[in-house]
């Protein structure tokens, strides 16, 4: 009976594990136009205690710079910010994991209390490209989108 849960976990390990993310990637392009294009994207992971941590780091064509950072533990983050204008309470609610090749970043994020967007990312490696599919709402407004990272 040891042998086999030995020989059980050993098999399951595979699955336990991240998928490889990492790379500097040229641009992103949305496939169907629902979010602006990004350059200078760098996408790191770093292994911490059998953690998988991943952040995102790019630049939009506006130049505006952005910086995600996802830890695939399946355990919510929760993260709260007051915006000025229009005065407002913004709480971003980040669930991150892996499941097999995929890694799934699922967002819930609630303006002043009301629930504003429900994002989820699936996020692999196909050769060089980054491919992230995503799916959810924003203010009650269904969509999906595919953004490729080359």
């Amino acid at each position: 009976m040891r042998t086999f849960g030995l020989l059980f976990l050993a098999l399951s390990l595979p699955a336990l594990a991240c998928p490889e993310l990492m790379g500097n990637y040229a641009k992103c392009v949305p496939q169907n136009n629902r979010f602006e294009t990004a350059s200078e994207v760098t996408m790191s992971q770093l292994e911490t205690a059998g953690i998988t941590h991943y952040k995102m780091n790019f630049v939009r064509e506006n130049g505006s710079k952005m910086a995600v950072d996802m830890i695939a533990d399946g355990l919510p983050y929760t993260v709260t910010q007051v915006v000025p204008a229009p005065s407002a309470r913004i709480t971003t609610t980040t669930t991150s994991v892996c499941i097999g090749d995929i890694l799934r970043v699922d967002v819930v994020m609630l303006w002043n209390g009301q629930r504003m967007s429900h994002i989820v990312t699936d996020m692999r490696k196909e050769g060089d490209q980054l491919i992230q599919d995503i799916t959810g709402s924003f203010w009650n407004q269904n969509f999906t989108e595919t953004v490729i990272c080359e």
